[in-house]
C-alpha cells in the first residue's frame, strides 16, 4: 500500500497538528514583569500605610501637645493663687502676732499687780474724760411737785473730766460744775460743790442754791499701749443733788447712780 493510501485510511486524526514553541527567554521575562507589578502595588501600599500612621501619630501628639499647654496653663493660674493665699496667710499671721505680743504686754502690767484688791483699783491713774449714763432712783427723788418728770436721766450729768494726777490730787469737773477737789474715800473718790445755776432745783421757776456730791471709782481696768500701764476702761459711782428749802419750797433731792466709759 502506498503512502498516499495510508494516508487516507488515517484522515484527519491521523494528522499531527504541531504549535510554534514559544521561547523560554519569553515565559521567564512575562514572570519576571508580573513579579514586578506586584511587587510594586505591595509597595504602594506599604507605603501609604506607614504615612497613615504618621498622620495619625502627629494628630495624636498635637493633641497631647495642647492637652499639656492647657495644664501647664491651669498650673500657673493654681501657683499664682497659690502665692496670693501665702501673702494673705503671711498678713495674717503677722496680725496675730502683733496680737498676742499684745495681749502679753497686758497679761505683764495686769499680772504684776495681783492680786486685785480695792486699793488696786484705787491706785490705778484715774485721769481722763468719762462719758456716763445716769440711773435715777425714784425712791430717793423727793421735794418736787412732778417726781416723775424731774427724776429722769436728763436732769442728771452726762459727762465728768477727772484732771491731776494720784500725786499732785485730783479734781472731777462737768459740764454742771466747776472743777472740784477729789477725796479718797474706800475704794474711790468723792467730790462735794455747787452746780451751776442752769441745772439747779427751782423754786417758783427760780434756780436755788443746789449742791452736787458726786462718787468715783474704777470698774474695769486696761492697759495703755505706751508706757506699759493700767488705766480705767470704766467707772461707776453716784450723784446727789440737792437744794435747801425756802419759805415757799420744801427740800428737794434727787439721785442716780451711773456708770462711764473714757470718752
Amino acid at each position: 500500500m502506498s503512502t498516499e493510501q495510508l494516508e487516507r485510511l488515517a484522515g484527519p486524526a491521523g494528522r499531527r497538528t504541531t504549535r510554534p514553541a514559544r521561547s523560554r527567554g519569553t515565559a521567564v521575562l512575562i514572570a519576571s514583569l508580573v513579579l514586578v507589578a506586584l511587587a510594586g502595588a505591595a509597595f504602594g501600599v506599604y507605603e501609604y500605610t506607614q504615612a497613615k500612621q504618621g498622620a495619625d501619630e502627629l494628630d495624636a501628639l498635637r493633641t497631647e501637645l495642647s492637652m499639656t499647654q492647657a495644664e501647664v496653663a491651669g498650673a500657673e493660674g493654681r501657683l499664682e493663687a497659690a502665692g496670693g493665699q501665702q501673702a494673705a496667710l503671711e498678713a495674717t499671721l503677722a496680725d496675730a502676732e502683733a496680737a498676742r505680743d499684745a495681749a502679753g504686754a497686758d497679761r505683764d502690767a495686769i499680772a504684776a499687780l495681783f492680786p486685785i484688791t480695792p486699793e488696786t483699783y484705787r491706785t490705778v491713774p484715774i485721769g481722763g474724760a468719762f462719758t456716763v449714763a445716769a440711773t435715777p432712783d425714784p425712791e430717793t427723788c423727793t421735794g418736787f411737785s412732778d417726781t416723775a418728770a424731774t427724776c429722769v436721766p436728763a436732769n442728771f450729768p452726762a459727762d465728768l473730766v477727772v484732771l491731776g494726777s494720784a500725786e499732785a490730787g485730783y479734781q472731777l469737773a462737768s459740764s454742771w460744775f466747776d472743777a472740784l477737789p477729789l477725796t479718797a474715800e474706800g475704794s474711790g473718790w468723792s467730790a462735794d460743790g455747787a452746780v451751776y445755776d442752769t441745772v439747779a432745783n427751782t423754786c417758783g421757776g427760780a434756780p436755788l442754791p443746789t449742791r452736787v456730791q458726786v462718787s468715783v471709782a474704777v470698774s474695769a481696768v486696761t492697759a495703755s499701749d505706751a508706757p506699759r500701764a493700767l488705766v480705767p476702761a470704766g467707772i461707776t459711782g453716784k450723784f446727789t443733788i440737792s437744794s435747801v428749802g425756802t419759805d415757799q419750797c420744801i427740800d428737794a433731792t434727787r439721785t442716780a447712780a451711773y456708770t462711764g466709759q473714757p470718752t
